[in-house]
């Protein structure tokens, strides 16, 4: 929590340890790095590729702050050899805290949801294709002008199902915000 924002989270992994994630952190004095990311499967390798995302993510953005970008230079380096046809979505957004503008790129993950006007609607997003998968994909920036709240999640939620086999789904997480 800063005078110009507030970043908070929470993860609830499936097993011990799983593929979901999410990372925030101010990569210089005015740019805050904002991810949050999907491997496929579960446990271990899932946690696996997770954590070397995140890593790699790190290492990229000390040289390059431009989302797709970045997420063209990932989605090389995790289809290169990946012979276990691992892959993961992964939304990166950089908020200036100064400008207030938010740049954006999508790798087939969930939109996030954004609040406007004293309502909540799913931002309308290029969705990209998942990481891992296809090399030399140009990824697309977004941006815009960030002056409420930004709700991120993944499809842990909403194709989380009950005790009827019925799955939450992005309209209950919608009327739940």
């Amino acid at each position: 929590e800063t005078n110009e924002f507030i970043v908070d989270g929470y993860s609830n992994p499936a097993k011990k340890v799983g593929g979901d994630f999410f990372d925030y952190y101010m990569i210089d004095e005015d740019n805050l790095a904002i991810v949050i990311g999907d491997a496929s499967g579960k446990g271990v390798p899932a946690a696996l590729l997770a954590m070397t995302t995140q890593v790699m993510i790190k290492q990229i953005l000390k040289h390059n702050k431009n989302p797709s970008e970045v997420l063209y230079s990932l989605n090389n380096q995790l289809s290169e050899n990946n012979s276990e046809s691992m892959f993961l979505t992964l939304w990166l957004g950089i908020y200036n805290k100064t400008t207030k503008k938010l740049i954006f790129s999508n790798a087939g993950h969930n939109p996030p949801l954004i609040k406007e006007n004293g309502r909540f609607k799913y931002l309308k997003i290029d969705s990209g294709i998942v990481l891992g998968i296809i090399q030399d994909f140009d990824y697309l920036n977004d941006e815009i002008i960030l002056t409420n709240e930004l709700v991120l999640y993944t499809d842990g939620i909403t194709d989380a199902n009950n005790t009827k086999n019925k799955m939450y789904g992005e309209d209950r997480l919608l009327n739940f915000f």
